[in-house]
């Protein structure tokens, strides 16, 4: 099994992640010499960009670990999903083999 940090969409995630954090911490840096030159408003902004990186980070954790296409998991069924799922198979079968009836 590959691991969740090395599949094609956890790669596609990282750099995502990278990009957003990154630009977040830029334009936090942007907003500080901003409200160091007077801006009063940036302050706020010296703030809220650098938040906004952490959250982008805690949700690439969070879609790391918890997320099934991620995490190498199969996700839950519910208990009829069989069910359903065998329904939908039979179903199918008296179809005329494109899903129409």
């Amino acid at each position: 099994m590959r691991s969740r940090w090395l599949t094609a969409g956890a790669i596609k995630l990282h750099v995502a992640a990278l990009l957003v954090a990154g630009a977040c911490l830029a334009l936090g840096w942007w907003q500080l010499h901003r409200a160091l030159g007077g801006n009063g408003r940036s302050w706020a902004y010296t703030v809220m960009w650098p938040l906004f990186a952490v959250y982008a980070i805690w949700i690439w954790w969070k879609l790391l670990h918890e997320e099934p296409e991620f995490a190498g998991k199969e996700p839950a069924h519910a208990p009829g999903d069989a069910v359903r799922s065998a329904d939908a198979e039979a179903a199918w079968h008296a179809s005329d083999g494109q899903g129409r009836a």
